[in-house]
C-alpha cells in the first residue's frame, strides 16, 4: 500500500509538471511571435536614412559624354622649304614667307578626335611683285589629342582645302592645301588652352604671271612651307 501511495504521487508530479512546461511553451511561443515584427520595425529603422543624407552620383563615362566645341584664335609664321613652282629659275620670287593670322573651329569628342575647320590670312613678302602678297586658306580636318590625362595634350592632325594667292585685294591664282601638324595643347584653366604647333604644308596654284612678264606655277606644282604657329583656344561648351 505504501509503494502505491508514493506511484500515485509520481504520476501526479508529473502531469504538474508537464501541465505547467506545456503552458510555458505557449507563452514562450507568443511572446516570440510579437517579439519578432517589433525587431523587424527596429532593423528597418535602423536601416533608415537619417533626414539630410545627401547621395553622391557618380560623373558618367567620358565615352557617354557629348562633344566639345572650341574657337581658337592664333598667329603665325610661315617660311617656304620648296618653291620652284610660284618661284622658277632664277626670277625674282613672289613666295620669300611671312606672317598670318588664323581662327578654327573645333568639334572633339572625349575619345580625344575632333573635326576642325580653319581660316587663314598671310602677309607675304612677294618680291616688289607685289604691293602686298596675300594668300587665303580654308581647311577642314581632324585633329587626334594622343593623351589628356595630364595637363599637356600632344596632338597630330591633317587638313586639306582650297587657297588663294594674290596682291593686297586681288587675287591672281587660286589652288589648293594638304597639310599636316604635330602639337601640343598647355590647360591654363578649365576654359582656356595655349596651342603651339608645326606643320608641313604642301600647297599648289593654279598658273599666274606678275608684272615681270614670268609665268608662274604653270603645271600646277607643288610647293612646300613650314609654318610655326602659336593661339589661344576657348571652350564654348558641349553642343
Amino acid at each position: 500500500m505504501p509503494i502505491k501511495v508514493q506511484t500515485h504521487r509520481i504520476i501526479d508530479a508529473i502531469s504538474y509538471h508537464r501541465d505547467v512546461l506545456g503552458s510555458r511553451l505557449v507563452w514562450l511561443f507568443l511572446a516570440l511571435a510579437i517579439a519578432r515584427p517589433v525587431h523587424a520595425q527596429d532593423v528597418d529603422a535602423n536601416d533608415a536614412e537619417p533626414a539630410g543624407t545627401h547621395h553622391v552620383t557618380p560623373p558618367p563615362p567620358p565615352e557617354t559624354l557629348p562633344p566639345d566645341v572650341t574657337l581658337e584664335i592664333r598667329g603665325a609664321a610661315i617660311a617656304p622649304l620648296y618653291r620652284d613652282a610660284l618661284c622658277p629659275g632664277d626670277h625674282q620670287c613672289v613666295f620669300n614667307g611671312g606672317v598670318g593670322v588664323g581662327v578654327a573651329v573645333e568639334r572633339r569628342w572625349p575619345d580625344g578626335w575632333g573635326f576642325l575647320s580653319r581660316y587663314d590670312v598671310w602677309v607675304l613678302d612677294a618680291s616688289s611683285l607685289y604691293e602686298i602678297g596675300i594668300m587665303h586658306s580654308a581647311r577642314i580636318g581632324a585633329r587626334y589629342i594622343m593623351d589628356q590625362s595630364t595637363m599637356v595634350h600632344p596632338y597630330l592632325e591633317l587638313l586639306a582645302g582650297f587657297l588663294a594667292f594674290g596682291d593686297t585685294t586681288t587675287v591672281s591664282a587660286v589652288g589648293g592645301s594638304a597639310t599636316g601638324g604635330i602639337g601640343a595643347e598647355v590647360e591654363l584653366s578649365d576654359v582656356l588652352v595655349l596651342d603651339v604647333d608645326a606643320e608641313l604644308w604642301t600647297l599648289a596654284t593654279s598658273f599666274f604671271a606678275t608684272r615681270d612678264g614670268v609665268r608662274r606655277s604653270d603645271g600646277f606644282g607643288p610647293n612646300l612651307a613650314l609654318q610655326i604657329s602659336i593661339g589661344l583656344e576657348v571652350l564654348l561648351g558641349a553642343f
